[in-house]
């Protein structure tokens, strides 16, 4: 094989990783809301801050 051959093959490689990557990253942020964590933990932090601040 030339070089042009391995060098395709290994960016193929390495693209396929990191669009996988890219799913998984977009998976986790449909349960994150705008400051990147899930609506139920940002509620349960609210109920925490009133009970100590209010």
């Amino acid at each position: 094989m030339s070089k042009s051959e391995i060098s395709y093959y290994d960016w193929k490689l390495t693209f396929k990783k990191k669009v996988d990557n890219c799913i998984d990253l977009h998976k986790n942020r449909k349960f994150q809301n705008s400051i990147g964590i899930s609506d139920d933990e940002f509620t349960e932090y609210l109920k925490k801050w009133k009970k100590k601040n209010l």
